[in-house]
């Protein structure tokens, strides 16, 4: 029977490789690990508005086909860094290379894993960096009055007057055992799988490409976890529940634990014992989770029509990719990009690409420097910051305009531009689209010169051609075109070198069937604006 079901489980696994995950994104937990764990240099990593503004979550459930908690939330973590040493990057492809090619490791390392995919397995990050319980102030008071049960247990076989004094203190114990009870309840299930990690750390060495040296290591590390494993056993009874004969049991070890309060002062010995070995944990959580996350890329790989792994250069201006796509567009077309000591202003109306584009460049230079991998034929860059200025909405319960939260984030921008000591890409998709076109223009104009300076990249995307006119110099001149012919409307999403020269939107309008008068005049004023406002934007 066991044979069949894991001949099932292998059968499931090797369908799936390849292939996206249908469930498991709860990005409350998934995201603990890069919450709690303090980062060496903050300023290097996604904020949550570049998470918003290059649909990183959706982005993340294409790329993760982890199969435990750590494995999801160090992957995560990875991605939101963005600062891996070549160190890490060359250890991480030798493990994927070798999942690659040992297909028998690949199988039984999965199905270990899948044993660490209980929600409770998402709660290790708080074990390694919460806040844990600090002992209550009558900590003391529970010694003693675990010392007088014991007494008066003793006294009560010499005389019996002392059992009143027993039943005295067992009361209060009772009293004191509940009131605990349930944060140790809570706490005692997290920590309960503190054992199946280090367990499964166990079995996952055989089939893992860890040198001896780490080997060495991370065994001396689960030596000191088993230690708290043992303690943390007694905490975790309940399931003796489950059978009747077993029920007896329980009860009789329930009655023990609030005599003698010895469930509630393991408890606290149990939190000084983790807040001590919280780097061995650590070091096991860690271990698991590579093994996880070499495995997820190297399933994410498989499944790519495909791939190629970057060619990271010093720090400089530079992004150069060729056949790059945007992975979550289905059939997406192919594009090629050269920036060399410039930056690339977009221009192109709507529907045309120009948003997709320079959000798929952010997301491969995002997969670039986490996972190794990049969804393009050829990569070259810098290893780069990134922040963005994309989605802007106005908030109507903070009274804040939308123009005011435009001026916010792009202020922010300008603030990283001054403070980023690597190369930081620049992405803004049209520049203060909630103020008027001359203003708007003149602004743009400033800010992206000042953004573009020393090895920063900017990406630009505007419908302003008047832009492409003040920014010659410094900005590589691309755009996005759709074709209008016989009265249909399309799009053929292929990037091409220099500016917009046509603007469409009124001839959209006559193939969206408006009135000849409407058309008529809308084209009459255009032509007549046109000339005034490049005439201003000059002087």
């Amino acid at each position: 029977m066991i044979l069949k079901t894991k001949k099932k489980q292998l059968e499931a696994l090797q369908a799936q490789w390849g292939k996206t995950k249908r469930f498991g994104f709860n990005f409350s937990l998934i995201r603990e690990y890069f919450d709690l764990k303090p980062s060496i240099n903050p300023q290097a990593q996604l904020n949550d508005r570049s998470v918003n503004d290059l649909d990183v979550h959706p982005f993340f459930e294409f790329l993760d086909r982890t199969r435990s908690a750590p494995g999801q939330q160090v992957l995560y973590r990875n991605i939101r860094q963005l600062s891996p040493s070549r160190i890490d990057l060359d250890k991480q492809e030798k493990w994927i290379h070798h999942f690659t090619q040992n297909e028998h490791a690949r199988w039984e390392s999965q199905l270990l894993l899948d044993k660490l995919a209980d929600p409770d397995d998402y709660y290790f990050p708080y074990m390694l960096f919460g806040k844990l319980p600090d002992r209550p102030k009558y900590y003391i008071l529970l010694r003693v009055l675990q010392v007088l049960f014991f007494l008066g247990l003793f006294a009560a076989f010499i005389d019996r007057i002392f059992v009143l004094g027993l039943v005295l203190v067992f009361a209060i114990n009772l009293m004191l055992h509940y009131r605990e009870k349930a944060q140790i309840g809570v706490l005692s299930r997290v920590f309960a799988r503190l054992g199946r990690l280090n367990n499964l750390a166990h079995k996952l060495i055989p089939f893992s490409p860890i040198g001896k040296g780490d080997e060495k290591v991370l065994r001396e590390k689960r030596k000191k976890i088993h230690q708290v494993v043992k303690k943390i056993s007694f905490l975790s009874t309940d399931q003796l529940q489950d059978s009747e004969v077993a029920a007896v049991g329980w009860y009789a070890l329930e009655l023990l634990k609030i005599a003698t309060l010895s469930e509630v002062l393991t408890f606290y010995q149990v939190i000084d014992d983790i807040a001590r070995i919280r780097p061995e944990i650590e070091g096991v959580y860690l271990y698991v989770a590579e093994v996880d996350v070499a495995l997820s890329i190297a399933a994410l790989r498989a499944g790519l029509p495909y791939y190629c792994q970057p060619n990271f250069v010093s720090p400089r201006k530079q992004l150069e990719v060729q056949e790059l796509i945007h992975p979550l567009v289905k059939n997406c077309v192919p594009n090629d990009l050269t920036l060399q000591g410039n930056s690339l202003l977009l221009t192109g109306s709507n529907m045309s690409g120009k948003s997709t584009f320079i959000r798929a460049l952010n997301l491969n230079v995002i997969a670039a420097q986490s996972l190794n991998t990049v969804f393009a034929q050829r990569y070259t860059a810098p290893k780069f910051a990134i922040a963005s200025s994309i989605r802007i909405s106005d908030d109507l319960l903070d009274e804040k305009s939308y123009y005011m939260e435009e001026v916010n984030a792009i202020g922010e921008l300008l603030e990283k531009a001054e403070k980023s000591e690597r190369p930081t890409l620049f992405t803004i998709d049209e520049v203060f689209k909630g103020t008027n076109t001359i203003e708007r223009v003149s602004s743009a104009k400033a800010i992206l010169e000042h953004l573009n300076q020393g090895q920063h990249v900017v990406l630009v995307s505007t419908h302003d051609i008047e832009l492409t006119q003040l920014l010659e110099s410094g900005f590589q001149l691309h755009c996005f075109q759709e074709q209008i012919e016989d009265q249909q409307l399309s799009f053929d999403y292929k990037l091409r070198p220099g500016a917009l020269t046509k603007r469409n939107a009124i001839s959209i309008l006559e193939i969206a069937g408006y009135p000849t008068t409407i058309i008529t005049e809308a084209r009459r004023i255009s032509e007549r604006l046109e000339g005034e406002k490049v005439k201003t934007l000059k002087e």
